[in-house]
């Protein structure tokens, strides 16, 4: 009588690797879940991740990502006080002030603009000088600046 053990090892492997894989996913849950809080952690500032049972490691990892989050939604927050602060005093000024870019596109202007160059504000952003005073050149501005 001949037997095929081929079979049952083959058949022994498949079960052992798919016991393999499930232990390494649910092994490996926690830190997926980190790893999914910490890619969001710049569109979701300020969120908190809670602790669930896991290693020291990643409780640790946890605490060192809401941290992190913490700290980067009280920065966005100081950040938006300045830029609203920045707005209220161009807003405050009489005359017209236009900030550029190194590519000399406009970047900041007030609402001034518009009396003075028939434009709006929102339209202003991002248009080159040459559209607001035509003739101006880069060359021009740098030279005027320096």
């Amino acid at each position: 009588i001949s037997v095929d053990w081929s079979s049952d090892v083959c058949s022994s492997d498949l079960v052992t690797s798919t016991l393999v894989y499930l232990f390494m996913l649910r092994a490996l849950a926690p830190l997926q879940r980190l790893v999914r809080f910490a890619t969001e952690i710049g569109r979701r500032a300020g969120a908190r991740l809670d602790h669930t049972t896991g290693s020291r490691e990643t409780v640790e990892l946890t605490d060192s990502l809401n941290q992190a989050s913490a700290m980067l939604r009280s920065q966005m927050d100081a950040l938006q006080a300045v830029e609203e602060r920045t707005q209220d005093i161009l807003n405050a000024v009489p005359d017209v002030i236009v900030g550029l870019d190194g590519e000399c596109r406009v970047r900041v202007v007030n609402p001034t603009v518009t009396s003075v160059f028939g434009v709006q504000p929102e339209d202003a952003l991002g248009l080159a000088l040459d559209a607001l005073v035509p003739g101006l050149t880069p060359a021009d501005v740098e030279a005027r600046t320096l």
